[in-house]
């Protein structure tokens, strides 16, 4: 995610949607997401009681209203941006490419693996904190956690993606001076850090059961 400036002229209708669909439902979700997961830090219990708390018919009915249908909205777009062709893409809008790509992969596996399987009765929330102490210890190829890489990956994505989402739709919004556009730019990269590295701890709590990255109550 790199700084840039602002637009010189309003963006089309289609593309102020593509970016909004992004920035909103993207970084809200992986915000909530992500601490939610933190549960997992306190264990097995507290992670339960969490997801339980959490899970829902209508958590479910408000996770597609507010989150897979702006998101698959936005995927539509940015894929029809991209075959349409255009200008050279800047890096800042290469990240956002890549990134995306990465992320479109994870979601969809990562939605497969829990709540796709949730809603076909497969398993029940109470069952992910197994399930993914299962998933992120396998290891194949000489030992090589592959799963747990592409959490990795895909935080990593979810990351980067989200904070440069927020970022070029508060700047195509008007919302930000030129003279706070870095200082936007930093805050973004704060918190895309911060995800990274608390969606890091999760994952590599949940492969190993590390007591030292366990948190008192566990």
């Amino acid at each position: 995610m790199h700084a840039e400036g602002s637009p010189s002229s309003p963006a089309p209708v289609w593309q102020r949607v593509f970016t909004w669909t992004g920035a909103v439902p993207l970084a809200g979700f992986v915000l909530v997401h992500v601490l939610t997961q933190g549960s997992a830090l306190w264990g097995p219990h507290a992670y339960a009681r969490t997801v339980v708390r959490a899970s829902s018919h209508w958590s479910a009915l408000l996770d597609v209203v507010l989150i897979y249908v702006p998101l698959l909205l936005h995927a539509a777009l940015g894929l029809l941006r991209v075959v349409r062709g255009g200008p050279r893409p800047t890096r800042a809008e290469l990240v956002q490419r890549i990134s995306a790509a990465v992320l479109l992969v994870f979601s969809l596996l990562h939605v497969w693996q829990f709540r796709a399987r949730v809603w076909l009765g497969v398993i029940s929330p109470v069952d992910y904190y197994p399930e993914l102490c299962a998933s992120l210890s396998s290891t194949a190829w000489g030992g090589v956690p592959l799963v747990a890489i592409g959490h990795l990956l895909g935080i990593a994505a979810a990351a980067v993606h989200g904070a440069g989402g927020v970022y070029r739709a508060a700047l195509g919004s008007g919302l930000v001076s030129a003279a706070r556009q870095r200082l936007l730019w930093r805050c973004c990269a704060a918190v895309a850090v911060a995800v990274f590295v608390l969606g890091a701890l999760i994952v590599i709590d949940l492969a190993t059961g590390s007591v030292l990255i366990h948190l008192r109550g566990s």
